[in-house]
């Protein structure tokens, strides 16, 4: 038995379902996946690049904070002593005696003069303070003082001197681009003789700008005083009350990237007032 003979379109059809890609649909499949690929890497790589921009911003800014509210942290305690009660007079023996009780009881109180007041050792600050209200100074190198007595350890007593160890500092150090504090001086203003150690990295932060500037307020204490009118010629008379505000502007850049700057600025106010001038007599 003989079968039939197949279809010559049949024939046609199974040859044509085996047929392979030609070279021309190839090179078409692979550009377009080497544009999707390309497409696909190169958003990777800018967005990696939008990343590491972003990383070293914040760097800069981190750097630049922390400078600064270490600056604030400082110059807030300015002036603290912990011997503060005896910058104030005694005026105890100038108050009158109680005769009458003195008399009753037989015994007479004694009377001497006023204990005069100790001088505040942390008083001084840089900037200086303004020549007049509402003017203002300034300066890159701030300077100040503050007692770092502790009641817990034996040899850190307080007493009526600045010792070396309680005055500090910071400096723009024009050399490295870098932030430099004082860790030990001889005297408040800096010179010969300081440690200074540094608290930017100039490879990975480069400081351009570094400034403080003072503003006081002044509190007239006068009408506070028991009597209200000063004496002629007495130029200690009135009291005052200066509250000193002080604006901190730090500005950097990457080293990497001059262009990319950050500017950071602070206002603090100095929480230990000064009082200048003294109540009539």
């Amino acid at each position: 038995m003989t079968g039939a003979a197949p279809a010559a379109g049949s024939a046609w059809r199974s040859t044509g379902l085996r047929r392979g890609l030609t070279l021309v649909e190839l090179l078409v499949a692979l550009a377009i996946g080497l544009l999707i690929v390309g497409g696909a890497a190169t958003a990777l790589l800018a967005q990696l690049d939008a990343q590491r921009q972003r990383l070293a911003d914040a760097r800069l800014t981190q750097t630049l904070h922390t400078v600064a509210d270490l600056a604030v942290r400082e110059l807030r305690r300015a002036g603290h002593w912990g011997r503060a009660d005896d910058g104030w007079p005694d005026e105890s023996a100038d108050a009158p005696a109680d005769t009458d009780a003195d008399a009753d009881a037989g015994a007479t109180s004694p009377v001497g003069p006023a204990t005069s007041p100790a001088t505040n050792p942390h008083a001084d600050l840089l900037p200086a303070p303004p020549t007049a209200a509402p003017g203002t100074t300034h300066t890159t190198v701030p300077a100040w003082s503050y007692g770092r007595a502790s009641t817990d350890h034996p040899d850190l007593r307080e007493d009526r001197t600045s010792d070396t160890d309680e005055v500090g500092a910071l400096r723009l150090n024009a050399s490295t681009q870098s932030i430099d504090l004082r860790m030990a001086g001889p005297q408040l203003a800096p010179g010969p003789g300081d440690h200074w150690q540094a608290l930017t990295d100039p490879g990975r932060v480069r400081v351009t700008q570094w400034r403080v500037t003072r503003r006081d307020h002044v509190v007239d204490l006068l009408p506070t005083c028991a009597r209200t009118v000063c004496q002629a010629g007495d130029t200690t008379c009135p009291p005052r009350r200066v509250m000193r505000l002080l604006q901190i502007d730090l500005t950097g850049h990457d080293p990497g990237a001059p262009t990319r700057t950050r500017q950071v600025s602070r206002l603090v106010r100095v929480r230990n007032d000064e009082v200048r001038g003294r109540c009539p007599s």
